[in-house]
């Protein structure tokens, strides 16, 4: 008989295919296990603990809080300490911000589960960025430079981590002196510069009195300088004498308020 069709060789033939098949899913199902092991099956995976909702609620919160024109608001909740553990709630989670208001760059939400069988209540610290465009040193600044284009521009900045204060509309401040040095690229607070004067002393002022129908103006000297909404003496040039008033605008000073 021919080797070639031994009844050996024909069945092994037919079973080779078959073991390859099983070899292959072996294979896979050995991967699968592996692949579960590690990463977790996507229901797992897509299932969020009570905390993380928590979390995710106190973040909604948060961002919901309108923002000023222009700004952007960045917010992250901060890990929980490893003793606090919540049973998943059948209710929807209730939160509110602590004191009301954010204040700076860390919050806390209170988040509640509202199930009368399962009430739970959970502290949520955030971490929080209010990023706007604020007046900033174009180069480093030292007392007496004045403020205009050459020297000052807006950037973004996070204006909850600026402790000093910032400057949001530099149009008040433009021609107003620097009182002490500013790095280049650092925020100004307004402590940092000086109101420009829209008196000044020994000049002539307009003095205004506003009545319910009509305004009376008069000329003066003004005895002292002032920024604007500055309290300053003035001579009435008429009458010779000393008033005081509240500087209203470039040479005005409003009296009788």
């Amino acid at each position: 008989m021919n080797d070639a069709h031994r009844p050996d060789d024909r069945n092994a033939r037919k079973r080779a295919p078959a073991r390859a098949r099983a070899r292959v899913a072996r294979t896979l199902v050995c991967a699968v296990g592996f692949l579960t092991a590690l990463f977790g099956t996507p229901s797992a995976r897509a299932a969020a603990s009570p905390l993380d909702e928590a979390a995710t609620r106190a973040i909604e919160l948060v961002r919901a809080i309108p923002e000023p024109d222009g700004a952007r608001l960045d917010v992250e909740a901060l890990p929980f300490d490893a003793r606090v553990s919540v049973a998943p709630c059948t209710r929807d989670l209730v939160a509110e911000l602590v004191g009301k208001r954010l204040a700076g760059a860390r919050a806390s939400v209170r988040v509640r589960c509202t199930d009368p069988g399962n009430p739970w209540s959970v502290a949520v610290a955030l971490r929080v960025s209010l990023y706007a465009p604020v007046l900033v040193a174009k180069r480093a600044l030292v007392r007496g430079d004045v403020i205009d284009a050459d020297t000052t521009e807006l950037a973004e900045r996070d204006v909850l981590a600026l402790g000093y204060g910032h400057i949001g509309d530099p149009s008040r401040y433009l021609g107003a002196k620097v009182t002490r040095p500013v790095q280049q690229g650092a925020a100004l607070p307004p402590a940092a510069i000086a109101e420009p004067l829209l008196v000044e002393r020994g000049g002539t002022v307009t003095l205004l009195a506003r009545g319910p129908a009509i305004d009376v103006r008069a000329a003066g000297v003004a005895l002292e300088d002032g920024a604007a909404g500055a309290r300053v003496r003035v001579r009435n040039t008429s009458s010779g004498r000393t008033v005081d008033g509240v500087v209203d605008g470039p040479g005005v000073v409003a009296i009788g308020r």
